[in-house]
């Protein structure tokens, strides 16, 4: 009986790949898309954001066979209505980040900026765990956000700027 389904296995492997199959994550264009190194970027927020940037540019970029992405980020993060017991009653938080990928055909440069803006609960200790999630939505959504022009852009030759040494 093993080695009937070990039969099985290996006939239907072989005729899925005859047949051009390819997984529902990978196309035959991505083939040609190339990886894309992030450089570290400081603190939790950077790491939150290196992090994001990591698996939304896993597949690569139209156009871009590989490339160098840094990012410096900087965020701040505004407690609105402090309250008697010292908790704040609204955090903001918005990030700032410049990013900048280096390849072959040039530099692709860009500033995004996100907000994010929240509410604490009634625990103690509350504001201090909402701020945290805020600076760590707020750089996911700045991930986003450069994901998106980089894509937009990537292809556009004049969007490149010669690389200087």
């Amino acid at each position: 009986m093993k080695k009937f389904a070990g039969l099985i296995l290996a006939a239907s492997t072989l005729g899925l790949s005859a047949c051009g199959f390819t997984p529902v994550y990978s196309t035959a264009s991505n083939a040609s898309e190339g990886s894309i190194q992030i450089a570290q970027i400081d603190g939790y927020s950077g790491h939150v954001l290196r992090r994001e940037l990591l698996m939304l540019l896993r597949p690569g970029l139209p156009g871009v066979e590989n490339g160098t992405l840094s990012v410096q980020y900087e965020e701040e993060v505004n407690d609105f209505a402090v309250l008697a017991a010292g908790q704040s009653a609204r955090v903001n938080v918005t990030g700032s980040a410049r990013y900048e990928l280096t390849t072959s055909r040039g530099i692709l440069r860009g500033t995004v900026e996100s907000n994010v803006s929240s509410a604490p609960g009634d625990l103690a200790y509350d504001d201090i765990t909402v701020r945290r999630d805020a600076s760590a939505r707020a750089a996911m959504e700045a991930a986003v956000l450069i994901t998106e022009q980089l894509q937009l852009t990537s292809e556009d030759e004049g969007a490149y700027r010669p690389i200087r040494d």
